[in-house]
This record gives C-alpha cells, sequence and structure tokens, in this order.
C-alpha cells in the first residue's frame, strides 16, 4: 500500500526557514527552523523523504524561486503560492514565521491554497531585466530632476533649447559656483546624473 504523503509549509526569510510539518494522521503540525541553505534544506527533505512522499509550498516571496527550484530538484513536489490569495482571518495581523509556517501547512493539506505558475529560468531572468531597466530609468530621471532644480535655485537656467542634449551637456559642465559648498555640490549632482546614465545605457 502506498505511503501516505507529508506536507511541508516554508516560511522563509534570508538566513532562516521554518518548516510546519503535518506527518500523515496528525492533528498538529510540528514546526522545525533550519539554516535557509541548500545543504541544510538537502539534509531535512532527505530525512522525510526516508519516511514516504512529500509535498511542500512557500509563499512567493522577495526570495524569488530558488527554493522551488531546489526542492524540484530534489523530486519534491513543491507549490508556490501567492500570498494575497492566501485565507488570513482579520485578526491575523502580528505576523510570526512559526505562526504562519503552522497556518499554511494546515491550509496547504485540506488544498485551500492557490498556487502561482512559476517561470523557468529564462523568463525570470527576463522579467529581472525589465525591472531592472525600470529602475535604473527611474533612477536617471530622478538624478536629472534633482540637477536641474538645484541649478534653478541658485539661478543657473538652461534657455538654449531642449534639456539633456550634447550642447545641455556642455552647458551643465560649463557652470560654476564662487563657494566650493556649491561646487562640490554641483560635481556631486554630475557625477551621480553621469553614473546613472551609465547604468540606463547598459541596461538598455
Amino acid at each position: 500500500m502506498q505511503k501516505r504523503i507529508t506536507h511541508v509549509a516554508m516560511d522563509d526569510s534570508k538566513h532562516t526557514l521554518v518548516a510546519g510539518i503535518l506527518r500523515p494522521g496528525a492533528q498538529e503540525p510540528e514546526l522545525r527552523s533550519i539554516p535557509n541553505e541548500p545543504r541544510q534544506v538537502r539534509r531535512f527533505f532527505a530525512h522525510l523523504q526516508r519516511e514516504g512522499p512529500v509535498v511542500a509550498c512557500h509563499e512567493a516571496g522577495p526570495s524569488g524561486y530558488a527554493l522551488y527550484r531546489q526542492l524540484t530538484a530534489l523530486d519534491v513536489p513543491c507549490q508556490v503560492l501567492a500570498p494575497s490569495l492566501t485565507p488570513r482571518k482579520p485578526r491575523d495581523r502580528i505576523k510570526t514565521d512559526r505562526r504562519d509556517a503552522a497556518k499554511l501547512v494546515r491550509a496547504f493539506r485540506v488544498g485551500d491554497l492557490t498556487p502561482i505558475t512559476v517561470p523557468d529560468e529564462v523568463a525570470e531572468a527576463a522579467r529581472d531585466l525589465v525591472r531592472c531597466r525600470e529602475v535604473v530609468q527611474a533612477e536617471l530621471l530622478r538624478w536629472r530632476h534633482r540637477l536641474v532644480k538645484f541649478l534653478a535655485r541658485h539661478g543657473h537656467v538652461y534657455r538654449a533649447g531642449r534639456h539633456w542634449t550634447q550642447r545641455h551637456g556642455t552647458w551643465l559642465r560649463s557652470q560654476q559656483f564662487a563657494l566650493p559648498a556649491l561646487a562640490r555640490e554641483l560635481a556631486g549632482f554630475l557625477w551621480a546624473a553621469l553614473r546613472a546614465a551609465e547604468a540606463a545605457a547598459q541596461a538598455a
């Protein structure tokens, strides 16, 4: 007869994984805390797999899909869950990793959670590149605005055409201040805007 399944739900942080474990027939989850390191995760699930089939889940978060990919490589079926679709009671406002793992594994075993579609590594890399472009473009815009506003506050206004052309760049580099503090501030803004422009060009 096929062995029954052990359900595992994980609440992950940068350094630690808290696992809620419901073995076959158990009503209360066992809670384990392990270092969030591939070797420790492998040992933890190898021990559980010796007892029988294991399925796992964790909520989508800032750690990405590395844990999901490690578990599927270990032949542990894994679901990544949408936090916004995880059932929560209004009073459940105090977040602790152990409480979250316990609630998650109970809901996981009864099928009360909504998994998301996990992109493959190529699709995820493409998404990351798009996000990178958006971030560096936003940073470039912010530094350019700061530079222009700084100059305008001190009476340096460009009136010879559009901003951010080659001619405008030459004008920016020609601006001078007698006060050392303002000169250093201008140099800092110019340096930051230049670095942001280089980053935007590399991500394009």
